[in-house]
């Protein structure tokens, strides 16, 4: 492999955080209302900016506009509406249409239970204890689930049934 190479593949996107590009022609500020706080927040979909404290915190503009960890849940809620997102993996899916944000690290695994193999999404931030973990449910579903790293517990007492036990021992591994 040639230099050239290399550093393609270093500075390449996972195809997990590759988002397809808006090719509608999308008003500059659209405003986002946010159904928790009752506020609303200027948007660009285009620029995929937003005015949102979150976005604003996590510095969600230093990753490239094709890449999903750039998007806030306001965002992503506008990103949903304008974009056919059929083809997007399970994890993209479950994180666009509940309108989840995508902390900085983004790891993609394969665990093996018994004879399947099943993609699991993790994403954390070095300066808090809880990752999210996207994985499916008992129905083979894609849903997002909480881990304390610090405490070792499942937020809610929820698991990922099908995998939970390769997923702890992965988490206590690497992360």
């Amino acid at each position: 492999m040639s230099v050239i190479e290399r550093i393609k593949k270093l500075f390449s996107l996972p195809e997990e955080l590759i988002l397809p590009d808006v090719k509608n022609n999308l008003k500059d500020g659209v405003k986002v209302k946010d159904l928790k706080l009752k506020n609303r927040y200027k948007t660009n979909l285009i620029k995929k900016t937003c005015e949102c404290p979150e976005y604003i915190k996590y510095q969600h503009d230093n990753y490239r506009k094709n890449d999903i960890r750039r998007m806030c849940k306001h965002l992503l809620t506008l990103y949903k509406e304008c974009i056919d997102f059929s083809e997007a993996s399970e994890i993209n899916k479950t994180i666009i249409n509940n309108g989840y944000s995508v902390r900085g690290n983004f790891i993609l695994i394969l665990l093996k239970n018994e004879d399947e193999e099943i993609n699991v999404g993790i994403t954390y931030n070095r300066d808090n204890s809880w990752i999210d973990i996207f994985a499916p449910d008992d129905k083979k579903k894609y849903r997002r689930y909480g881990y304390n790293i610090d405490e070792l517990i499942w937020a809610k007492k929820e698991k990922p049934n099908l995998i939970y036990k390769e997923l702890e021992e992965y988490i206590q591994r690497n992360i």
